[in-house]
């Protein structure tokens, strides 16, 4: 889903500018002035959203998530924005549950000599509820930021990880283990650059690190099984002497 027109109407090189264009003949638009309270203000949260990324609006879960509303008042009012939106995703739910949407909309049609109007009727869906990676993939998302400067890859993919990873570690530690995976220098983490797949796979470990306040290293592993070996050879050693004096 995206913002018609972004380019011809907002001028950026980078993301996430301090402010956006909002023009005069808004007031001409009789569109606008047909949408509820609540439908008027969504739309203005969404300009300044896309303002991120260039035009491009995050999935209808994570809109919620950000302005802190229902995800069925979202969906609602989005329905209504289609002057303004490309809504090619309008039926995208969230990874981490299976709730079936069911959507309905009938358009009633007036052609004047200057405009065609639309007006959508009220939408009939299943409520469902907010993805349970939601906190956890922000925080991940905020601490991969401030480390690399750019937003992580997130797909369907990613936030059945993020999902699981909620499983493993249950909701409230998982986005404060997915902070501190950004800040471990772990080698074969920097390589790859922390991706979702290892905090994964490590979780257990990093919770530990996490809970303790500790970081493991390389030569700390190196140390472990240097040390696991002298005892070993230690062992046999022992065991060559008690043989002989058998």
């Amino acid at each position: 889903m995206r913002v018609k027109n972004w380019e011809q109407f907002q001028h950026f090189k980078d993301r996430s500018p301090i402010w956006i264009k909002l023009y005069r003949k808004l007031l001409d638009d009789r569109q606008w002035y047909d949408l509820d309270p609540a439908s008027s203000k969504l739309l203005i949260n969404l300009w300044l959203l896309a303002s991120e990324h260039h035009g491009e609006l995050p999935p209808i879960p994570d809109i919620a998530f950000r302005l802190r509303l229902p995800e069925k008042q979202v969906y609602s009012s989005i329905t209504r924005l289609s002057h303004w939106l490309i809504q090619d995703d309008i039926n995208m739910i969230s990874d981490c549950h299976q709730d079936v949407i069911s959507e309905t909309e009938t358009e009633t049609e007036t052609e004047t000599e200057t405009e065609k109007r639309q007006i959508p009727v009220e939408v009939s869906r299943k409520p469902s509820p907010a993805p349970k990676s939601a906190i956890t993939h922000e925080s991940y998302r905020e601490a991969y930021r401030s480390r690399y400067g750019v937003d992580p890859v997130r797909n369907q993919q990613t936030n059945s990880m993020l999902c699981r990873l909620v499983d493993k570690l249950g909701a409230e530690e998982a986005p404060q283990v997915a902070q501190f995976y950004l800040t471990h220098n772990n080698p074969f983490y920097v390589a790859k650059r922390h991706p979702v797949n290892l905090l994964l796979a490590d979780a257990e470990g990093l919770r530990t690190q996490w809970a303790t306040g500790t970081k493991a290293t390389t030569s700390e592993a190196k140390q472990a099984e240097l040390k696991d070996s002298v005892v070993e050879q230690a062992k046999r050693v022992e065991a060559l002497l008690q043989g002989r004096r058998a």
